[in-house]
């Protein structure tokens, strides 16, 4: 999920001598996937570029499943991949943060099915960032989760880092930013990333044994363990450079300056006061509606809720949630999605549904209902495990504490 520390782990990452990380600049490269693969399951429909990646809850369920199942054999035509070269160069010089080193070289990334162009993509990233000692080549992107079956279906020395943070520290940071998005939006896109993360990287997808998966807050209170983590799963020696803030380079080679909300841009470190600020930048109603679309998955991260379990969720949040002015949302949101108080109050009532799912819990019958519980929760897996996480929470029930670490 965007602002989830992701630019600061691909910091840490690149700081390593033998790893060589772009940031961000492959974005449209999943983008055409996903409309390729529309294209290949006879959805007869093209996305806009703009469009986002779809969160799958209730609706567009055939896509979501061809795209848990696809490889990266699919075709691309020389006039699409021009297309998407040109696109990718644009994308990596937008922000001094991305890949502008990586853009001059994408002319020559080529293929004729989009594993073959996501193949060529790594020698040019060692040749952008890398050097004499670079053992492995990586890119950072948020948004794009749900690929990573695929990705790892398309080439065997694959692995993935999925990191997650607690979605009201998300909603908190993005609200001081300019351009906002509607909190249904983030609540839903936030659930399905922390969902199918922990599916990859501790249920039981066979992703699991080449995806290591991450919480932010873990990697800002103990910097040493988790690159320790990430360097064991990596099979590359720790070293030191990773957890030293004052040596970090943006894409262009200088040196990094955080992007954070809540400190001025330059700030270095890691705040383990970061995790928690979110608690005097939301306001209630807002961790309520936060909580009421997301505790479920926030539960199976081991995140803590500020009210009772199951979230309450009555006729005044239902009917008039907390909502971002229209003229505060960004442009590609109002082109692409319905924001109307209308559609928000019908999409919230739907999500009533998935508390009721997980308060028959067993006693369901799977076989009949298992399309409408993957409708609420994606996947079965992903429902079996809600369902033991909330087990025996009654009302004021108290979840784990913010910020334990719990082996699954």
């Amino acid at each position: 999920m965007f602002r989830s520390g992701t630019t600061l782990l691909g910091r840490m990452l690149h700081a390593h001598p033998a790893v060589a990380l772009a940031g961000d600049g492959a974005f449209p490269f999943f983008k055409f996937l996903r409309n390729a693969l529309a294209a290949k399951l006879g959805l007869g429909h093209s996305f806009d570029f703009d469009e986002p990646l779809h969160d799958y809850y209730f609706d567009r369920r055939r896509l979501f499943t061809g795209i848990q199942e696809a490889d990266l054999e699919v075709a691309i035509d020389a006039e699409e991949l021009a297309r998407l070269r040109a696109l990718m160069q644009r994308w990596c010089t937008d922000n001094d943060q991305y890949a502008p080193w990586l853009a001059p070289h994408l002319d020559q990334l080529g293929g004729e099915t989009y594993g073959q162009v996501l193949a060529g993509l790594w020698p040019l990233v060692v040749r952008a960032y890398g050097g004499p000692d670079t053992a492995v080549a990586g890119i950072k992107e948020v948004w794009t989760g749900e690929f990573v079956p695929a990705l790892l279906r398309s080439d065997d020395q694959l692995k993935v880092i999925y990191l997650t943070r607690d979605p009201r520290g998300v909603a908190a940071s993005k609200k001081h930013r300019a351009e906002k998005y509607p909190w249904l939006f983030m609540g839903r896109q936030w659930r399905k990333l922390a969902a199918l993360g922990w599916l990859y990287g501790r249920g039981a997808s066979p992703a699991r044994a080449r995806t290591l998966a991450l919480r932010f807050e873990d990697l800002i209170t103990d910097p040493v363990g988790a690159t320790e983590d990430i360097c064991r799963f990596l099979e590359l020696d720790w070293h030191p450079a990773m957890v030293d803030p004052a040596g970090f380079v943006n894409g262009r080679g200088r040196p990094w300056r955080q992007n954070t909300a809540y400190q001025a841009r330059g700030a270095a470190g890691f705040d383990p006061a970061t995790c928690r600020r979110w608690r005097g930048a939301l306001a209630r109603r807002e961790i309520e509606l936060i909580e009421f679309l997301c505790a479920p998955e926030m539960l199976l991260w081991d995140y803590e809720l500020t009210g009772d379990w199951p979230p309450a969720a009555g006729a005044d949040l239902i009917l008039d949630p907390p909502a971002v002015p229209a003229d505060e949302l960004a442009g590609w949101i109002t082109r692409t999605m319905d924001c109307s108080a209308a559609y928000t109050a019908e999409a919230l009532a739907r999500e009533r549904l998935r508390y009721d799912l997980l308060d028959r819990g067993r006693g369901l019958e799977l076989d009949r209902l298992g399309p409408l519980i993957e409708r609420a929760f994606l996947t079965r897996e992903v429902f079996k495990a809600l369902l033991e996480t909330a087990e025996g929470r009654g009302p004021g029930a108290t979840p784990t504490r913010e910020g334990d670490r719990r082996e699954r």
